[in-house]
């Protein structure tokens, strides 16, 4: 038997197993399409290379979780005075040694931002006027604030990576 038939075979036996009746399907398309072909073959590799080492090492995960409803609610009635609290948009950006994190603060001066670094927390509020933006960031370690800049309303934290023992 050829290399050829044998990883045909193998590519039609894996998607059979997956989606019955599929392996005849994946048969024709590799017929008529010489992309699909070698797309088939080197997926056919990669899965021979996988099965000869075995199971793979612990996968690296990455995380990050920010919950926020999708319809922002007003409240209907606030004190005389009151002013209203944002919470704002914010991306997180995990780079080893470092940290980086972006937040959206539109109308605001970069006098009025207050950003504090406390262990795994990064607190972050902005008072201008009516506006009034406030967060509180679970970082994935403890970290200490390197720099920060400000422009057209984007806040710019960079954070250092370090434990107890940096202090």
């Amino acid at each position: 038997m050829t290399d050829e038939k044998k990883q045909e075979e193998t590519l039609e036996d894996i998607t059979d197993s997956i989606v019955p009746g599929m392996g005849n399907l994946v048969k024709r398309l590799r017929s008529l399409s010489p992309e699909f072909d070698e797309k088939a073959s080197a997926t056919t590799e990669e899965i021979r290379k996988r099965l000869k080492e075995g199971a793979s090492p612990t996968p690296e995960v990455s995380y990050g979780i920010r919950v926020r409803p999708l319809v922002q609610q007003e409240r209907t009635s606030r004190p005389a005075g009151a002013v209203n609290r944002i919470e704002p948009q914010y991306d997180l950006f995990d780079e080893n040694e470092q940290m980086r994190v972006i937040v959206e603060l539109p109308g605001v001066d970069e006098d009025d931002i207050t950003v504090v670094a406390d262990g795994k927390n990064l607190r972050l509020e902005a008072v201008s006027g009516e506006r009034r933006y406030g967060t509180t960031i679970l970082l994935p370690g403890p970290a200490r604030i390197l720099e920060q800049r400000f422009s057209n309303g984007l806040l710019e934290v960079i954070l250092v990576n370090h434990d107890d023992r940096d202090r």
